[in-house]
């Protein structure tokens, strides 16, 4: 077992993509590792997107998405939320996590994009359907043309959690057949899972997303965990940007 004082050491490439996503002309997606550092400078000249600007957000656990256009501006301060949504080329999105799910939506009808970051409060909220409502409002984007990926996140193995939480779902109207497993006074929940169901329950194509089906937790070398870790975790960049030229 990992001693969760100390930090594991850096070890392997520094980023990964799932293959298939985004498959769209100078458009690239992927999630960061440990070794990158929570930062994205070593990773963009890799992908052909060296000096972009990077678009993140001070993040809140909540589901509100934010569009990104031409007059919006990547320096500080950043705005608040757990999404970002553009059809801007030469600029890319990013969220930052340690065990919560991050997620890419693609559409590559009207090449626009979004990146969430769903904790167990922004899967509660339905952070996965503002994201598609938001695709298809500002970017004229329809659910069943969309491309999902789902970045690494804690596991059902490992993510432990009280009945409270489960409570809470109940309360919002989720349906936790086959994505919860109770034991004891809490059990095991497959959040990664959840935020499947809601892409699909959004009209996202089953066959359409791609799910890396890592989990952060289990893989201490490759990824932070606050779960594993504390306060003191590390974080993964998951982005979505493309180059200037089409």
């Amino acid at each position: 077992m990992p001693d969760p004082e100390r930090p594991m050491p850096p070890s392997g490439p520094l980023w990964l993509e799932v293959t298939g996503f985004p498959g769209s002309d100078g458009w690239r997606a992927g999630f960061t590792t440990r070794r990158a550092g929570g930062d994205l400078s070593g990773v963009l000249p890799i992908l052909g997107l060296p000096g972009l600007p990077v678009f993140r957000l001070v993040q809140r656990h909540g589901a509100r998405v934010i569009p990104v256009g031409p007059r919006d501006t990547h320096q500080p301060p950043f705005p608040e939320g757990d999404g970002l949504a553009t059809s801007l080329r030469g600029v890319v999105l990013a969220v930052a996590s340690a065990d919560c799910v991050p997620i890419a939506l693609f559409d590559p009808d009207h090449s626009a994009g979004a990146i969430l970051h769903a904790g167990w409060r922004g899967t509660r909220s339905r952070i996965v359907r503002a994201g598609v409502e938001t695709l298809q409002q500002s970017f004229g984007s329809r659910p069943e043309s969309l491309k999902a990926m789902i970045a690494p996140s804690i596991g059902p193995c490992c993510y432990r959690v009280g009945k409270d939480v489960l409570e809470e779902f109940r309360a919002a109207g989720h349906v936790l057949d086959g994505l919860w497993q109770e034991e004891g006074d809490g059990g095991f929940l497959d959040l990664a899972g959840m935020n499947r169901r809601a892409l699909v329950e959004s009209g996202v194509d089953p066959a359409r997303i791609y799910s890396s089906g890592l989990c952060t937790h289990c893989l201490p070398t490759l990824f932070p965990s606050y779960r594993r870790e504390g306060a003191g975790a590390g974080r993964i960049l998951t982005f979505l940007g493309s180059t200037s030229a089409s």
